[in-house]
């Protein structure tokens, strides 16, 4: 088991990083900046040691990186780059390296206070279960289809109380956080019309038919108009468009502008590292990690091995806490005998990251062994520094999964449809 041979299938989401002076883009490395016209780059060091010219350009580049300011690192050496960029978008034209850092830079800064007052409205308003329920409604309405299997899993778990103080908490830190410029009108004007936070929320939940279930699911599609008065629907749609006509647009325009000068940056450096790998962006494409099995040593004294079993469940088992109070039928098992070596997870040096979760695992044979799920806590850092030592990726052994289908969830006719290998 030791040397089995783990392989991650997965649609890596990684994120590209970028300092206040800098950053790796996110072009097709693979490609040699597929979609340009070749470019040249011409160095010339001042010290006549090579080494240490490129050594000097090293430093100077680390102390750019930790400057809050744009930072002018290429003049320990004479590097000019001419780019040119894909058709119909970027004229021909020689680029100094500094100038690249200095738009991606201000690119940035343009972009931040709407991209902040983006996030802001994502993570307040959006998360109040009220509008956006009641926006539910209306699209659900106005395509024609029935609302109440709609309405039946809204009011499942919804809770008014915690919503009413979410209302408060949230819009509360919207209207402290954004500058004038970048809150909505609505905004200002219900907050002078009713003077607090309190008493606008006192009023959206007291006159919207919304916290009804009743009054919703006798709403048809001749009720629009009536939504649309409801202050719920309508504190909705007033960020709503908002958000699509005062930032989405220049938040999009920005982040292709960005796009495309990282796209130049990272030209730049594979011509001035041309025997230098550049790995391509992984987002949105297929990628396949490899790895082996294995446990690992994060301190002294402590070793992790590779495999977990039900025994270990059964030793964390605790009714008093919900995420530890494992299923009856479990326990019953359990103590039926016999299952103390059951595998459920295994830990692999297969390099993962978010959006992995649910990868399915396989050996060398190409057969299933697991899915991944998670990291080792000391390992999260690989997105940055992926170190041997430490990080592991988390993996339900596909050998619990089968004892979960049959002993717990008594589906045989689900392992029927399966093929196991020997």
């Amino acid at each position: 088991m030791k040397k089995l041979a783990a392989i991650i299938l997965a649609a890596m989401m990684t994120a590209t990083a970028l300092t206040a002076c800098g950053g790796s883009g996110g072009s097709d490395g693979a490609s040699k900046d597929s979609g340009s016209k070749s470019g040249t780059i011409n160095v010339n060091i001042w010290d006549s040691n090579q080494q240490k010219g490129l050594q000097q350009i090293a430093d100077e580049w680390r102390k750019a990186m930790r400057s809050d300011s744009v930072c002018d690192f290429v003049s320990v050496g004479d590097v000019s780059v001419k780019v040119i960029g894909s058709e119909n978008i970027m004229p021909e034209c020689e680029v100094p390296v500094r100038a690249l850092l200095e738009q991606i830079t201000s690119l940035y800064e343009r972009r931040n206070p709407y991209f902040r007052a983006q996030e802001y409205y994502n993570e307040t308003v959006s998360t109040i279960e009220l509008l956006a329920f009641a926006n539910r409604i209306y699209t659900v309405l106005e395509e024609g289809r029935p609302i109440d299997a709609v309405a039946d899993a809204f009011y499942k778990d919804y809770y008014q109380p915690i919503d009413e103080e979410i209302f408060v908490a949230m819009m509360g830190a919207f209207d402290k956080q954004l500058s004038a410029d970048f809150k909505p009108a609505y905004h200002t004007q219900k907050l002078a019309q009713f003077g607090s936070l309190e008493a606008w929320r006192n009023d959206v939940f007291a006159r919207s038919i919304f916290t009804d279930k009743g009054k919703v699911l006798r709403l048809t599609k001749d009720d629009l108009s009536k939504i649309k008065s409801d202050p719920a629907y309508e504190m909705y749609e007033a960020y709503n468009q908002w958000y699509r006509k005062d930032l989405q647009p220049t938040v999009s325009r920005l982040g292709q502008e960005i796009s495309l000068a990282n796209r130049r940056y990272m030209k730049a450096q594979m011509e001035f590292q041309p025997d230098k790998t550049f790995y391509p962006d992984a987002n949105r494409t297929l990628r396949v990690s490899y790895g082996q099995v294995a446990g690992y040593k994060p301190s002294d004294a402590i070793y992790y091995s590779p495999i977990s079993t039900l025994k270990g469940i059964i030793e964390k088992d605790n009714p008093e806490i919900f995420d530890y109070n494992i299923p009856q039928t479990l326990r019953d098992i359990y103590a039926e005998g016999g299952h103390d070596d059951q595998p459920v997870c295994f830990l692999a040096t297969n390099h993962t990251s978010g959006g992995n979760s649910g990868s399915p695992v396989l050996n060398g044979n190409g057969e299933l062994i697991g899915i991944n799920f998670d990291r080792v806590w000391e390992g999260t850092m690989s997105d940055l520094a992926f170190d041997p030592e430490f990080c592991r990726n988390i993996s339900l052994d596909i050998r619990y999964l089968l004892f979960v289908v049959e002993k717990i969830g008594h589906a045989q006719w689900l392992l029927k449809e399966m093929t196991f290998a020997d």
